[in-house]
């Protein structure tokens, strides 16, 4: 059983890669264990996506109620007198 999402993701892979050599000849049985096997490493991982997604919203309250932008001070442009030029003729 997987714990983490990293073991999940490695699961996924394996069945798969076992899909892809066993494709031509898999029986309902063996599909049906294919899923089970996907199924099972759902239930290892769920929990740890649910405490994910308790993060997730808190951060989103954090950062949605927290001290709004700093202001930034703008430079003043300082304007440069141009000189006319004057065509020579």
């Amino acid at each position: 059983m997987v714990k983490t999402i990293k073991e999940f993701k490695d699961e996924v892979k394996m069945i798969r890669r076992e899909m892809y050599r066993k494709g031509g000849h898999a029986d309902t049985k063996l599909v049906a264990s294919w899923l089970d096997r996907l199924l099972i490493s759902l239930e290892g991982v769920s929990p740890k996506l649910d405490l994910m997604m308790l993060d997730i919203e808190e951060l989103k309250k954090a950062t949605s109620t927290g001290p709004s932008k700093k202001k930034t001070k703008k430079k003043k442009r300082i304007k440069k007198k141009t000189k006319k030029k004057t065509r020579k003729r």
